[in-house]
């Protein structure tokens, strides 16, 4: 939310090329992340066999999904994680507890964040399991929009509407 304020207050395209460069900063070093990670659990460098097969058990629950429902399913994981913006700052020493409620609701509500489940739909990729567009089309980029949709299209701009007065204009 604090990257997009920008965007939302003064929509210019140096603010937006500005905007997309941090995301895809960010979006690239997570995928990278979550892809090694992937690999190590995958071919049993950081895990035993048991464990590995019980990681791909759990991680198949997002072949359950299609593209669309997977995007859909992101837009509620979008919002709440954006939320944190706004939690955080008044949460004063229970910063931790706030986090894994709003993870937790993540994740008993199903829903789909992009950069939690790219490490299940890589770990699928790695094992074989599926195949690369089917971790990337059919889960990463429907749960990125989704996440975009949800913690961008409808979080950011109900923000900017609140303090909208209170921000200078140039």
């Amino acid at each position: 939310m604090t990257a997009v304020l920008p965007v939302a207050t003064h929509p210019t395209g140096r603010n937006l090329v500005r905007l997309l460069r941090l995301w895809g900063t960010v979006f690239v070093a997570n995928m990278a992340g979550t892809l090694f990670i992937a690999a190590l659990i995958a071919w049993n460098v950081i895990v035993s066999g048991p464990q590995r097969d019980a990681a791909i058990a759990v991680s198949s629950a997002i072949l359950a999904h299609g593209a669309l429902q997977t995007m859909l399913l992101g837009m509620p994981a979008g919002f709440l994680v954006a939320s944190l913006a706004w939690i955080l700052p008044n949460a004063r020493g229970s910063e931790f507890w706030v986090i894994v409620m709003i993870t937790y609701v993540i994740a008993i509500g199903g829903f789909s964040h992009v950069v939690a489940g790219s490490g299940e739909a890589w770990l699928l990729w790695c094992a074989g399991k599926i195949d690369l567009w089917r971790a990337i089309g059919g889960f990463i980029l429907p749960a990125l929009v989704g996440n975009i949709i949800g913690g961008t299209g409808l979080f950011a701009v109900i923000a900017h509407g609140q303090v909208r007065s209170e921000i200078a204009v140039d």
